[in-house]
């Protein structure tokens, strides 16, 4: 068995940001904006033991902004890891959850990884860990639930070692569940500006992610077009912006579209109403293409399509928007 140690737990750590950038729908990354949000979780980050909580709805660049927080602190020697989301609904601890995390990026890791990184980790090289997506979990509020208990948990049994909790724990949460936490008392409200003491030694600090401004809309706009090498007026960035509701997802998908080489014209002989539609749709074309080119697969890509159009019919008979594997099954 590999016995872990600081080198290889960077080493896994630059793996799991690899399989978080695969696991999000991250389009022209290098397009993005951060939306300051990096600033904003450095500049809070006050001592140690920090949980951050993003709230926000879907879509809103809460997972991008991460992956590209995680990119960065792991560009200057940080220890980063991403963790799934369903890691806090199957385990219970931190440690276990680690430990089993761990040994899915390499599995013939040491026993008992989790606690032993927690035990490596020291108050001048913690770690970056980011927990996503409980969102989407069986159970999101039990999941949130555990969390919040784990790193409370953990850094007291740190805290009597006269040790400090090694980990800047940052998980995004959406609205509804948010506000049902906050009815039970079990998470500080959105609207709060200051930190809330959960235990003596851990602090949670929540930072709420809205609907991107028409400034950071037009600049992602722009950095994009630049990107792909289009020529773009300030006039058309600041049409192209709003006609797509500066939402940050469709502007990711027009600088997806711009990097295929298609023309900007194609988009703007469109008319606005029907932008988001035919930048989805290139998306999933795009996608429906690189699945049947696939040389394990058999089928073509008017098969995905096919299949894509049958789930979305049984979506909405069921009325289940965010349906699980195994109810897509029965389907």
């Amino acid at each position: 068995a590999h016995r872990l140690s600081l080198p290889l737990l960077q080493k896994l750590g630059l793996e799991s940001l690899q399989r978080y950038r695969d696991f999000i729908p991250l389009t022209a990354e290098s397009s993005l904006v951060i939306r300051d949000l990096e600033e904003q979780l450095l500049a809070r980050s006050r001592g140690f033991g920090v949980t951050q909580w993003l709230v926000g709805d879907s879509g809103f660049g809460k997972s991008t902004a991460l992956w590209k927080v995680l990119q960065s602190h792991a560009s200057r020697g940080g220890f980063v890891l991403w963790m799934p989301g369903s890691l806090c609904d199957e385990c219970l601890s931190l440690q276990s959850a680690l430990d089993k995390w761990l040994h899915e990026l390499m599995p013939s890791l040491q026993a008992d990884a989790g606690s032993e990184a927690l035990q490596l980790l020291n108050e001048s090289q913690k770690l970056w860990l980011v927990v996503d997506d409980v969102n989407r979990t069986d159970d999101p509020l039990r999941a949130l639930r555990n969390l919040r208990s784990w790193t409370e948990s953990s850094s007291s049994k740190l805290e009597e070692s006269e040790r400090r909790f090694p980990l800047l724990v940052f998980c995004p949460v959406w609205p509804q569940f948010w506000s049902v936490l906050h009815q039970q008392r079990l998470l500080t409200p959105p609207n709060s500006s200051a930190f809330a003491s959960d235990i003596q030694g851990t602090v949670s600090e929540i930072v709420t992610l809205g609907h991107m401004t028409p400034e950071e809309s037009k600049e992602a706009v722009a950095i994009a077009a630049q990107h792909a090498g289009v020529a773009v007026s300030p006039l058309e960035e600041k049409t192209l912006s709003e006609g797509l509701g500066h939402d940050p997802f469709l502007i990711g998908l027009l600088a997806d579209l711009w990097r295929d080489e298609l023309p900007a014209e194609l988009i703007a002989c469109q008319p606005v109403e029907h932008w988001a539609d035919y930048l989805i749709q290139h998306y999933l074309l795009k996608r429906c293409r690189e699945a049947a080119a696939r040389p394990e697969t058999r089928s073509v890509a008017a098969d995905y399509q096919r299949a894509l159009q049958l789930l979305g019919k049984f979506m909405v008979r069921h009325r289940r928007l965010r349906p699980r594997w195994d109810e897509v099954c029965l389907w």
